[in-house]
């Protein structure tokens, strides 16, 4: 049950925070999603009943929904179209090495009598407050299409990137 709520919920979010990616600062949304996302990890290490269990990795589905849109978005506007493709692979990586490597704690520690099943939990989701404040005191909001060669005449004159999505659109996606 827990990872059908967690792939329902967060792919669900992640269409909605992407209309909202359009309507807010991105650097702010993705650090406020990162906070949504790991503070449920880090209480499944302390659930106590498979109630609470299901709920927090449901919550934890909605942070991870909500930052894959709003990290794509990130890369359009931080990478040139030519370097685009290396950013996302280098992107679609580290996801594969994250999932990996939070399984593979799990495996080690989960059956390690110095340790519960809980310890994965807690472990991998404290490193990610640390580096959501880094991220979020250090970093930049890019322009919207300022990687696009197109619009660089029209942005360096002061003109702005104005497409946003809107509400109806919406409907259309669901």
């Amino acid at each position: 049950h827990a990872s059908l709520w967690f792939w329902l919920l967060g792919g669900t979010v992640a269409i909605l925070v992407g209309y909202l990616t359009d309507k807010f600062p991105r650097k702010i949304l993705l650090f406020i999603t990162i906070i949504i996302g790991e503070v449920p990890c880090l209480l499944t290490g302390y659930a106590k009943t498979e109630s609470e269990f299901i709920f927090l990795r449901a919550l934890t589905g909605i942070g991870i929904g909500a930052v894959l849109p709003l990290t794509y978005s990130l890369l359009g506007d931080l990478f040139s179209a030519k370097a685009r493709s290396s950013a996302v692979a280098w992107l679609g990586l580290a996801q594969g090495i994250g999932i990996a490597g939070g399984q593979l704690l799990a495996g080690f520690m989960g059956p390690n009598p110095d340790f519960t099943w809980r310890f994965p939990f807690i472990a991998v989701a404290v490193p990610n407050f640390v580096l959501a404040f880094l991220f979020l005191f250090l970093s930049r909001e890019p322009g919207r299409g300022s990687s696009e060669h197109e619009f660089q005449a029209a942005l360096e004159s002061g003109g702005e990137y104005e497409e946003r999505i809107k509400f109806g659109d919406l409907k259309k996606i669901f």
